[in-house]
């Protein structure tokens, strides 16, 4: 397999990237696993003590989806399958959670404070995914910690601590599968794109609007990678793993529905909560009455057959969809904003100010490298093309601010690369810096 080489993009060219580079001269392989894995401990901690303190305890009761993703995981353990609180089998939610739940389920029961220790620890593991990330991309292990430790302290990423949902098991998902994808490219490893391919398809078993990253990746592969020979291998390499993972629940699916159902019964249900006559656009408000209505439509008593009411619900959204285009337009824009907001005045006011002075921050540095680096063929263009899929399908489908989780750490990254140019760019202003030659 060939590849582009972009080592350039390794330092960008910029004095910042040098700088921190003759710093990684003193950073040891044994000192960078000590500093990683202490930062991954405080990560850790913190996330307990957050959990504890500042969010009502860690044996605080189960809000929303965490009760469905405990019921299916405490079924998981005892043995009856994948079945919800009525004891039939379901393919609503994917299994990725659930499954990952019957773990220290089956090993010490349904405790409401072991479970929640137990997912501040799999929060924690974003840290090290973040390390690995940045060094791909920039070859420097000192930004690399420095990535791990903002993502110790990053808001949006520590006010969910202990919580039972799929925000951060899939961010960190994502992360290892970027990772892999341009470490296979530089490499010019076919086997770290099949690495990418299981964790692109466990993330999409985790929370299955990864499936849309599918586009975006294949894309890419197609413009990095020089010759069609090597571009067929390298698709076929992602693809093939990822219907694997995929594979045995799809067969479940078909198995127990009589048809094909590649992930889940969810989407006409999300796809109608977001899009029929009465919607706002903002999906705490559209919640309420999609749920209803929904409900008083098709009743699960009349309509016991999931995959059937899915096909109603989604055939009621693709009808009012194509009767209103330009409402439909209006909504798209308004969960545009939903999406990529920063303030918000359904959450409390430190929260809004804590994603300001943080995400806000990174968000013109994101900007400022998307507009250099991401037309161009090298990791960010991967970024900029995930970024822009999860973009469009929640505009499509719904969208809140915690929907974003998942595609941060790719923001955050090319906002660190993008900080470094400026500040590569203010040296050589100030002239306290040789030029490299690549500005």
């Amino acid at each position: 397999m060939s590849s582009v080489n972009y080592a350039p993009m390794r330092t960008i060219g910029i004095y910042g990237f040098k700088l921190f580079s003759r710093m990684d001269e003193k950073l040891s392989s044994r000192a960078i696993i000590h500093n990683l894995t202490l930062l991954l401990l405080i990560g850790f901690v913190l996330r307990m003590v957050v959990a504890q303190t500042f969010l009502g305890g860690l044996n605080r009761g189960y809000q929303g989806d965490e009760g469905g993703y405990l019921s299916l995981a405490t079924h998981i353990a005892q043995g009856l399958g994948f079945t919800g609180n009525s004891g039939a089998v379901t393919s609503y939610r994917v299994p990725g959670l659930p499954l990952l739940l019957a773990i220290p389920i089956g090993l010490i029961g349904p405790n409401i404070i072991a479970i929640r220790i137990f997912m501040c620890f799999v929060e924690s593991l974003l840290i090290p995914a973040c390390y690995l990330l940045v060094r791909s991309v920039t070859g420097s292990a000192k930004l690399g910690l420095i990535a791990s430790t903002i993502a110790i302290f990053f808001p949006s990423w520590i006010i969910p601590s202990g919580a039972v949902l799929t925000d951060i098991p899939a961010a960190i998902l994502v992360t290892l599968m970027v990772w892999m994808l341009i470490e296979g490219n530089r490499r010019q490893s076919l086997l770290w794109i099949v690495g990418a391919g299981l964790f692109w398809g466990t993330a999409t078993l985790t929370r299955a609007v990864s499936l849309i990253d599918g586009p975006a990746i294949v894309l890419w592969l197609l413009l990095i990678t020089p010759g069609w020979k090597s571009r067929l291998a390298a698709v076929a390499a992602v693809t093939i793993p990822f219907a694997c993972v995929l594979a045995p629940w799809s067969i479940r699916n078909a198995y127990l529905h009589s048809r094909f159902v590649l992930i889940s019964t969810q989407g006409g249900v999300v796809l109608y909560i977001s899009n029929n006559p009465e919607a706002t656009g903002i999906l705490a408000i559209d919640q309420a009455y999609g749920d209803e209505s929904s409900a008083q439509r098709y009743p699960k008593d009349e309509y016991p057959n999931e995959v059937a009411r899915d096909d109603l619900l989604k055939a009621q959204a693709i009808k009012f969809i194509r009767e209103n285009p330009r409402r439909f337009a209006q909504l798209c824009f308004i969960r545009f904003v939903q999406f990529w907001k920063l303030y918000s005045p359904r959450v409390p006011v430190s929260n809004s100010l804590a994603v300001i002075a943080s995400f806000g921050v990174a968000l013109p540095f994101f900007l400022i490298q998307a507009f250099r680096r991401g037309w161009r063929r090298g990791p960010e263009m991967l970024f900029l093309l995930i970024i822009l899929c999860q973009t469009g399908l929640h505009m499509v489908y719904g969208s809140i601010v915690r929907y974003r989780v998942p595609i941060e750490p790719l923001i955050i990254v090319m906002g660190i690369t993008g900080f470094c140019w400026m500040f590569g760019r203010f040296r050589l202003w100030r002239g306290t810096a040789p030029s490299t030659g690549y500005i």
